[in-house]
């Protein structure tokens, strides 16, 4: 879908008598990124598709079309995930078995990665560090988290490393813009929506973007209402 996306904004351009510079004036973006997206080296945004359909009169055409493909299952999707994070206003998280990515130390992410069998752990660790700027940047994300009490309690590597876990967590707690609960181990907890997998869910301008695990699949979804908060 992305692939004929690209083709097919390519083929309406140059139908239209159109140069890439031209284009990019109508999106609000520079020619090589125009050339990028006909090449398929970066997809179509929506704010790009509504822009094109407005100009061109289409009936919305772009902008179905990439709703359409973030519907579908994409090997890409990653990339996609930590684009729209990074430009969240609001990420909720619910994790069951160990701390979400955006609260783990260095040495705890570290030997998350090495027991998951990656050849490439250095890579991913510093992929994983990278996103944790979204909570110190200027205009920082509001992330609310929930973690089940087995996640908090379960060693991952020695006892320095879960000590400087824990102590991240509750540094980290004491900021304005995140906040951490705990679901207790005990029966009074009751079932919750959590027991099915872990899962987050993504706000921002692009409406919520929603990850879930399970042990069958997994399953990532937009809708551009928003979701309502975690309770």
């Amino acid at each position: 879908m992305w692939d004929f996306i690209a083709y097919y904004l390519r083929f309406c351009r140059v139908q239209r008598r159109l140069s890439g510079e031209e284009l990019g004036r109508i999106m609000g973006v520079s020619k090589p990124t125009v050339s990028r997206i006909e090449n398929g080296m970066k997809r179509l945004d929506e704010t790009g598709a509504v822009a094109v359909d407005k100009a061109w009169n289409t009936g919305m055409l772009f902008t179905l079309m990439v709703w359409y493909a973030t519907l579908g299952h994409d090997p890409q999707w990653f990339v996609q995930y930590v684009d729209k994070e990074q430009k969240a206003e609001v990420l909720k998280v619910f994790e069951a078995q160990v701390i979400p990515g955006l609260l783990q130390t260095e040495d705890y992410a570290r030997v998350l990665l090495s027991g998951g069998m990656k050849a490439n752990v250095e890579e991913l660790l510093q992929e994983r560090m990278a996103r944790q700027v979204v909570l110190t940047k200027e205009e920082p994300v509001e992330l609310q988290v929930l973690i089940t009490e087995a996640a908090v309690e379960h060693p991952v590597g020695n006892p320095e490393i879960m000590r400087a876990q824990l102590a991240r967590l509750l540094e980290v707690s004491e900021w304005r813009h995140v906040g951490i609960r705990v679901v207790p181990r005990t029966f009074e907890a009751g079932a919750h929506p959590g027991l099915d997998g872990s899962f987050s869910i993504m706000s921002g301008s692009y409406g919520d973007l929603v990850y879930a695990t399970s042990p069958e699949e997994d399953v990532w979804s937009q809708r551009r209402q928003r979701c309502d908060r975690m309770q």
